[in-house]
């Protein structure tokens, strides 16, 4: 069976105040293209399928998705939504009867994972063990000793962890070729230090590497943005977002995970990455000068989003940069470098009240430039006079 794993899509999602629905249907059309091409059986999307913080509602943008589906499922591909920690748990109720509403009457094999359990995919002999995200809410749920310290209490919950997950991998059914899916941090997992300061991900409660099962033929994870393979008893992978989403992913390539399951329950899956094409470019350049930005616009950029430093150019032609730049990358955010301050011009002639004995030395040699012999006697008493105050100070 043919799996393509791809996760945290983010629908709907916007960045600096810039909507990226454009963006994504774009990816999300690459990631279907991809599908027919390979004949794939399921699509799967391991959480985080939408954001939480639309420009709109999110039922407008739940059933836009769908439509986008429609073909697909029409065709009789199987698709898996597993809930994420930005996914609204009620947004996952209201898409089942967005569905039976759109199908009229159909049965689409569409999956909705909204709760822990074992799914099976319709018209295919294979089930689903899937646990959607864990998060603070489920702290909170729980009864604590008082006298525990937080990381106390986050190991325990871990604890309770395991043993939830070895609850539900006895609910699956023996003897039926088997994947997991999961929203989750695995301890072990690669992050940048970028990534891991910003995300948070190293408060979560993490599942352990060793709680990951064994009888399944493939693990499919989602919740970290990079795509990586852990090392685990059974092919175990983060497909990582198909669609970079902020300056900090800039440098990462999206993918998605062609996933090949073998008939026999318990076989290994083989694992192949998809790179995308469609993906959006992230910027964080410095231009100087006008011809650096004649280079940047003619680098056939398609639509960039991020952020540009423009430096070293006449006030006279910011006007015309401007607009050079918007016809290529219109959503751009740019900002003018300040130019440094010209360093202030040295007078020669100029002296520093603040240094006496120059200061008085400049005034008698500019009053008494006329009368070299009284000059002298005054410096000289006062070169004296000087000296004794220093040697008083002292």
């Amino acid at each position: 069976m043919k799996i393509l794993h791809t996760s945290d899509l983010h629908l709907g999602d916007i960045w600096r105040g810039i909507p990226r629905w454009n963006d994504q249907m774009r990816v999300l059309d690459e990631i279907l293209c991809l599908c027919a091409e390979h004949d794939v059986d399921l699509l799967l999307v391991a959480g985080d399928v939408f954001s939480d913080r639309v420009q709109g509602r999110h039922e407008a943008v739940a059933k836009r998705f769908l439509e986008k589906l429609r073909p697909a499922l029409q065709r009789g591909m199987a698709v898996f939504l597993l809930r994420g920690n930005h996914d609204p748990f009620a947004l996952f109720d209201l898409m089942g009867l967005m569905m039976q509403e759109m199908a009229g009457g159909d049965r689409w094999p569409l999956v909705i994972a909204a709760l822990p359990g074992v799914y099976p995919i319709p018209g295919r002999a294979l089930q689903v063990v899937a646990l959607p995200y864990v998060g603070p809410s489920w702290l909170h749920e729980q009864h604590f000793d008082p006298e525990q310290d937080p990381e106390e209490r986050v190991a325990g919950l871990t604890g309770q962890l395991g043993m939830a997950l070895d609850w539900l991998y006895h609910q699956s059914a023996p003897g039926v070729p088997t994947i997991f899916t999961a929203h989750m941090t695995v301890r072990g997992a690669s992050l940048t230090p970028e990534v891991e300061a910003e995300s948070g991900y190293h408060r979560e409660m993490m599942l352990e590497r060793e709680r990951l099962p064994d009888f399944t033929s493939y693990n499919a994870l989602g919740h970290i943005h990079l795509t990586q393979s852990l090392n685990a008893v059974k092919p175990t992978w983060y497909s990582g977002s198909p669609e970079r989403v902020n300056q900090g992913e800039r440098e990462y390539l999206p993918c998605v995970l062609l996933v090949e399951t073998p008939d026999t329950p318990g076989g290994a899956a083989s694992v192949r990455k998809l790179y995308l094409d469609s993906c959006t470019v992230f910027l964080n350049e410095t231009l100087r000068g006008v011809d650096a930005v004649a280079a940047f616009c003619a680098r056939g950029l398609r639509d960039p989003l991020g952020e540009l430093e423009l430096a070293q150019i006449p006030i006279s032609e910011r006007g015309g940069v401007e607009a050079q730049i918007r016809v290529v990358a219109p959503r751009i955010l740019f900002r003018w470098q300040r130019e440094d301050e010209p360093e202030p011009v040295v007078d020669a002639n100029r002296v520093d009240p603040a240094d006496v004995p120059h200061f008085f030395h400049a005034y008698v040699e500019q009053a008494y430039a006329q009368q070299p012999d009284q000059r002298a006697k005054l410096a000289a008493a006062f070169d004296a006079l000087w000296s004794e105050q220093a040697e008083a100070a002292v």
